[in-house]
């Protein structure tokens, strides 16, 4: 697992027009809702697509590209996410389906937990070739963006450095592994889309179905992984969660009415990927939006208490002039 690369490459009518799925493109609409890659809505002969271009970069991005491929083909053909109609290894084109991002439906939490948790079980089910997740080598990537190769390019200090390594140290010493399964990686409440399609037409009945998008994250691991990241993005309650796995009968997730210790450590994980990505791309963009959200996730990793010391605290000079509310 890569974490998703930041970039704003442009898709030009040039390049879609050589795409040879294509025949007769009549409109080209940008859609700006992500953080990275660069994606557009193309309408041709009067049908929808979506297209997304991969950013150009080193290996390690070739890598998360191709991840994301394979990852999308068989979400696709399993029905749960929009089926690819065309990849190589620069554009992915899947059918356009046109609903509403779960995070912005007024539906309950616990409505958007139970489907976030039905598209989860069913990649888990998925049959795809993927990288197994290194989650020291993510921790290191993004540490390393966050200083730089020579110490300079960035601002984490000794102090913050060393509590990160003692983190990654009692998170992997902690964590007998265990089968491994396709896993989403970011089930973020916006990585689904939520349509209405008829249903009963005599009682004029409709359901809901929801769709799992960008699979920029994806890895082989643990069940533990996908679920904790679910918890983590979507900064969902520990109490509220709880009780919705005790509903569910997912009980290998917890422990005395607790989540199990591999689940902790794989939230603190989370907490931390998030955090540091979050001041990444604050870095990388000057967008000061992603301050609070990082200061966010630091503070739920201190509710953990794995490690001595704070992290919301040490990490305080990344917050601009303060203005940070939890």
């Amino acid at each position: 697992m890569t974490l998703p690369a930041i970039h704003t490459n442009g898709v030009s009518l040039d390049e879609l027009i050589a795409l040879p799925c294509f025949k007769a493109i009549e409109e080209v609409q940008a859609i700006t809702s992500g953080y990275s890659q660069s994606c557009v809505k193309v309408i041709d002969n009067g049908q929808a697509y979506f297209v997304k271009k991969f950013a150009d970069g080193n290996s390690s991005i070739e890598q998360t590209c191709r991840n994301e491929r394979l990852f999308s083909v068989a979400a696709g053909k399993a029905g749960i996410s929009p089926r690819v109609l065309y990849q190589d290894a620069r554009y992915l084109v899947c059918d356009y389906i046109e609903g509403e991002l779960l995070s912005a439906s007024d539906l309950p939490t616990e409505e958007k937990l139970g489907f976030a948790l039905a598209l989860m079980t069913s990649c888990h089910q998925l049959d795809v070739a993927i990288p197994i997740l290194d989650m020291v080598a993510v921790i290191t990537e993004l540490t390393s963006a966050l200083t730089g190769s020579d110490g300079a390019g960035g601002r984490l200090n000794g102090a913050q450095q060393s509590l990160i390594k003692t983190l990654t140290g009692t998170i992997t010493a902690g964590i007998t592994p265990g089968p491994l399964f396709p896993c989403h990686g970011d089930i973020n409440f916006s990585n689904i889309l939520l349509t209405t399609q008829p249903g009963n037409s005599a009682r004029k009945i409709r359901t809901k179905a929801a769709w799992l998008i960008d699979f920029e994250c994806c890895a082989l691991a643990e069940k533990e992984f996908d679920l904790a990241m679910l918890i983590a993005v979507n900064e969902i309650p520990h109490p509220k969660m709880l009780a919705l796995l005790e509903q569910r009968q997912l009980g290998a997730f917890l422990d005395h009415g607790q989540y199990s210790n591999k689940l902790r450590l794989y939230l603190a994980f989370c907490y931390l990927i998030n955090a540091l990505w979050y001041l990444v791309y604050q870095l990388e963009s000057g967008d000061k939006q992603f301050a609070p959200l990082a200061q966010r996730q630091f503070a739920l990793l201190d509710e953990l208490a794995l490690v001595d010391g704070s992290f919301a605290e040490l990490f305080a000079d990344f917050y601009p002039e303060n203005e940070i509310s939890c």
